[in-house]
Parts: structure tokens; sequence; C-alpha cells
């Protein structure tokens, strides 16, 4: 049996600074996309933020047109979008050309541009439509880009645990019943993953490496497993395991080959 290639997200964390914004200039018109603080649960939910405040957010600027970034009745468009990979990419359309047009994230700090992997900065537009790629993966995402080796999928398994039974308290005693609450265990395996994408020393496009899930703040208590990086809305809510959480422990697989293998035992939340 063959598995797709996987991704694992985690929460977001956007907290609202001058500089955790958009901005857009072209000519007299002046957009500025300024990112609600709070957390988003995957990469998704921030670009679609980001695709909301160009439908909604009006051109300032003297001379300028009191129009939106994104107006389907003009025919323009800024669109934000995210690649199976995890690298963000936006497109402009339908401005026109040639007019004075630049890009830029942020100003002087760089955290809204380095979650989503953009250069901070800005960025002069020549032609139109106009693309750009951020240099690096998004934060709080991982896909080891190889296929999974083995997949147990969801297998129920039963927690005991001893609880007060109702009326069964005397005195200073209680009555304890067997509590057996269902849990689904699973069990992933990847193999022949590349270095870059396990330790964080050896990361060469951003935070590709899964060790960053192990981490203080990371998602280790709290993630989207999707089994399909092709189909992100396939995924449910995972822990990892007790045991797993402990130890940051891949394989190395050969001697001569930086390539491991990653074994991630997951317990469902959702």
């Amino acid at each position: 049996m063959s598995f797709p290639i996987p991704r694992i997200v985690w929460p977001i964390v956007i907290v609202a600074t001058v500089n955790d914004t958009c901005a857009v200039v072209a000519g007299n018109n002046h957009w500025t996309m300024t990112v609600p603080a709070g957390n988003y649960a995957n990469p998704e939910a921030l670009l679609s933020e980001l695709n909301t405040l160009a439908t909604t957010t009006i051109a300032t600027g003297t001379g300028s047109t009191p129009v939106p970034l994104t107006d389907p009745g003009l025919g323009t468009s800024a669109v934000f979008s995210l690649s199976t990979d995890g690298f963000v990419t936006v497109t402009l359309s339908g401005f026109g050309a040639p007019v004075p047009f630049t890009v830029s994230f942020g100003s002087t700090s760089a955290a809204l541009a380095g979650t989503l992997g953009m250069v901070t900065g800005t960025v002069d537009v020549t032609t139109m439509p106009w693309s750009q790629t951020g240099t690096s993966q998004v934060a709080n995402f991982w896909t080891p880009d190889v296929a999974v080796r083995s997949d147990s999928r969801d297998t129920s398994m039963f927690a005991r645990g001893l609880v007060a039974t109702p009326g069964g308290t005397t005195g200073m005693s209680s009555t304890y019943g067997l509590d057996l609450a269902q849990q689904y265990r699973r069990e992933v395996v990847v193999e022949n993953v590349a270095d870059s994408k396990i330790f964080i020393g050896n990361e060469t496009a951003g935070p590709t490496a899964i060790e960053r899930l192990w981490q203080p703040g990371g998602g280790y208590s709290s993630f989207q497993y999707a089994p399909d990086r092709a189909s992100p809305g396939t995924f449910k809510t995972y822990s990892l395991d007790e045991e797993t959480s402990q130890s940051f422990a891949p394989e190395r697989l050969y001697d001569t080959r930086p390539l491991y293998k990653i074994d991630l035992k997951m317990l469902r939340i959702a």
C-alpha cells in the first residue's frame, strides 16, 4: 500500500504591532492591511484573513481612489496562497502598467514577514500580473517531502481511570468505579527524510525541521495532521503521546547519507 505525503501544522500566533502589515502602493493609492492579533489555527486561516483584508481595506493617500485592493468591479485583485510544501505566494493582477507600484511586509520588525516567509522591505513591481513566492517556508508547518512508510490510521483504545461514584461518599472516603474512556491512537512512520526536515541546525529554507514540534511553545500538545498535504482539509487534531513527547529521537538510516526515520505516535484530540 502506498501513502501520500503528509503535513503537520500548529497554531500561528500573531502579536499585533505597527509592523504586522502588508502594504501595497500603486500610484496615488496606498493600501495597508493590518493583521489582527490572535491565534490562527493553520497557515490557510492566516492567508484567508489577508485575502479578506484585501477586499475590505480602502485605498488612502492624496489623490487616491477610495476602492479596496481586491475589487471585482475594477478587475483588481491581491491573492495570498500556500503551496503544498509550505511557501506563500502573493499575486497581484488587474492594476495596469506602468505605474509606480510597490509591495512591502513590515518595516522595522520582521514579525509578519517572518511568519509568511516573505522578505521584509519594499519590492518594486515592474510587470502585471505580478507574483512573488516567499524565500522561506511559513512558520509552524512541517512536511517531510516524502511519502509515509506506514500509517496505522486511528486505532481505537481505552484509557482506564478511577472516578468517584455518585452518592458513594461515606465520611472521609469515597467509592470509586472504573471509567473506560475511548481514545484513538495513531502511529505514522516516515523514512528517508532529509536532515533539513529533521534538525533545526540543518534548516536551509526557514523553519522546516520537525524538531520544532518538540520545542517549548511548540505544537506537540495540539497539532493538525493531514495524511495528504494536497488535501489539507482532511486533517484531524492530535497530540504526541507521552513517551514520544519526552524524547526527540530520529533514527539515522545510512552512514553515508543524512537521511532519517521519524516515528510519530499520536493521540487524537478531535
